[in-house]
């Protein structure tokens, strides 16, 4: 019995444990002479099914459907873990008590049943908002399934801003309007970027005014994607596609304002793992920005959330792998080649590039 629960330790920890138990048990009776490799077995056995639950509480996060059923089979280990416990704290004869004996177990079990018992509610709860979100869940914009339109080339199909272009980029011209005296006879730039992201504030923080400047300049010509790669990080509220979806419908109706709410946006950025800002405050900060209060109250009512998602796809497919992501001409620019953290560099490697092509 003892050979079993050392055994079973690495192949079915929970089973690990009911044979650990059943061995002390037989040892205490005499009826077995190997309490260390018994005890052994039952540790090893306890250890590796915390392991299991710590482990599968991560997998949760990206794969309930997993660690539904292995939360399971540690809550059934725990519980046997308890029962045994208490038949082994009354002794050989069940007559009388010698908690020294195996009460520990009793502790240690309960832990792991409250642990798994954790996993498992947490796990259903989790499994249960991911379908109820049409199995939305991407780290970075990659969603293996497609629950939008589209034609038989590949082009959405739902409601679409007329002023993005295939790839869900918004042109912003040298007057700072949208889809007005965009510099087309210039390099392009796509800039993608999440206004959850804190590394896209400080992107902006450090490159803003040289793109700005750049761009009205005519020597770029700049394409925002607001993509939604952090709806995790908010709490369920889904803030990056709803803040997405409300530049959009800015860029559309009040395309003049579009620079000015996606500062508004980054000035007023929520924290990672809150529920970021409500339709009331987006509603406000457009205002903020100049946006006419009869375009600002139409900025939440989603019409461009599955457009987003969407782009977001069509991102990764363009080579965006992360927030924010910088593509010049359709190549991506590599942060080991350019450190567009450090101020100035951004807007050197471009102008470099210019000379070298015979733009500058």
């Amino acid at each position: 019995m003892g050979i079993c629960a050392l055994a079973g330790a690495f192949f079915m920890p929970p089973a690990g444990i009911v044979f650990g138990h059943l061995a002390m048990q037989a040892n205490a009776k005499g009826e077995a002479k190997n309490r260390g490799v018994s005890f052994a077995g039952l540790l090893v056995s306890y250890a590796i099914t915390v392991l299991w639950i710590l482990f599968f509480g991560a997998m949760f996060v990206w794969f309930p459907f997993i660690s539904i059923p292995a939360g399971l089979m540690c809550l059934a280990g725990g519980i046997v873990g308890i029962v045994l416990g208490i038949r082994m704290q009354r002794g050989p004869n069940r007559s009388r008590w010698s908690p020294t004996e195996s009460g520990w177990t009793i502790g240690v079990s309960s832990l792991v049943t409250f642990l798994s018992l954790a996993l498992c509610v947490g796990s259903v709860l989790f499994f249960g908002l991911w379908a109820s979100l049409g199995n939305e869940w991407n780290q970075s914009g990659n969603n293996t399934d497609q629950p939008y339109e589209y034609d038989d080339s590949g082009v959405f199909q739902g409601i679409a801003p007329s002023v993005a272009d295939l790839s869900g980029g918004i042109p912003v011209g040298t007057t700072g309007i949208v889809g007005v005296d965009v510099a087309s006879d210039a390099p392009r730039v796509d800039i993608y970027e999440d206004f959850m992201c804190p590394i896209c504030l400080e992107f902006e923080r450090v490159n803003g005014t040289d793109i700005d400047a750049m761009r009205e300049a005519g020597t770029i010509q700049v394409y925002y994607h607001p993509i939604s790669i952090l709806d995790r990080y908010s709490q369920g509220t889904d803030y990056s596609t709803r803040a997405a979806a409300a530049a959009t419908v800015v860029a559309e109706l009040a395309p003049e304002y579009f620079l000015a709410f996606n500062a508004e946006l980054y000035a007023n950025q929520p924290l990672e793992n809150s529920g970021g800002l409500n339709d009331d405050e987006l509603v406000s900060l457009a205002i903020q920005a100049g946006v006419p209060a009869e375009v600002a109250v139409q900025i939440v009512d989603g019409r461009y959330a599955e457009w987003v998602a969407a782009a977001t796809e069509q991102a990764s497919i363009d080579g965006m792998n992360g927030t924010p992501t910088v593509i010049l001409d359709g190549l991506v620019v590599d942060q080991r080649e350019v450190q567009y953290f450090q101020p100035g560099e951004l807007r050197a490697a471009f102008e470099s590039i210019r000379a070298s092509t015979g733009l500058a």
